[in-house]
């Protein structure tokens, strides 16, 4: 006999420069029937939501619960038996949210940096080789409108291997880090790359970037 907490998720959208998720978390049980020994499920969850301690006896949905979130966090369960004689199991599983291709690539996102809350951009609207990016404040009451602040936008690209191209919508032009460079500090700035040698393997590591969730 066998218990385990496991979890699903999918995309909710931005709000607040914040990616959220839709989520549920359920028990499996080998063999199935072993659901039918279990009493509830008690579900701790971070201290951040209004409500995170949450019981449920829902055996026909394998005792699950549904939320939405940010960030990754470690989900706790407490299963009680219908045999008050048992233990509880504790149970432990680690929610994370996997960015699929399908939601994001082709998509355009602002990039705010968390410690100043300013947006990224190709500074001064340059569309050259070797304009670097910085961080700028923008008015909210023009960022919904079209046209404005193009180069703080950029749009993902499929690169591959969990990684992604970030391209300025206003240039075309892939982020990377400027000639390659490995060092701490090292400049990131626009570029024009060759169509013909995106696929490459290899070629244009640099402008590569991988999306990690924030631990909440």
């Amino acid at each position: 006999m066998s218990i385990i907490l496991t979890s699903s998720s999918s995309y909710n959208g931005s709000r607040d420069h914040t990616l959220w998720w839709l989520w549920t978390a359920s028990l499996e049980a080998s063999p199935p029937d072993t659901l039918e020994s279990i009493k509830y499920v008690e579900y701790q969850l971070p201290s951040s939501f209004g409500n995170p301690i949450r019981r449920t006896r829902e055996r026909g949905s394998g005792f699950s619960i549904s939320e939405q979130s940010w960030g990754t966090f470690e989900l706790k369960a407490l299963v009680f038996f219908e045999d008050e004689s048992k233990e509880p199991l504790s149970l432990k599983h680690r929610l994370a949210f996997e960015i699929k291709k399908n939601e994001f690539s082709g998509k355009t996102f602002y990039i705010v940096a968390k410690h100043s809350g300013k947006y990224l951009g190709i500074s001064r609207l340059s569309k050259d080789n070797g304009a670097p990016v910085v961080q700028w404040e923008l008015n909210p009451a023009h960022i919904g409108l079209p046209g404005h602040y193009d180069n703080h936008k950029f749009t993902l690209i499929d690169a591959g291997d969990g990684y992604w191209f970030l391209v300025a919508k206003h240039s075309g032009k892939y982020l990377g880090i400027k000639r390659l460079s490995k060092d701490n500090g090292a400049p990131v700035v626009q570029w024009e790359l060759n169509p013909a040698h995106i696929g490459l393997p290899g070629h244009y590591d640099n402008h590569k970037v991988r999306l990690e969730p924030v631990e909440l």
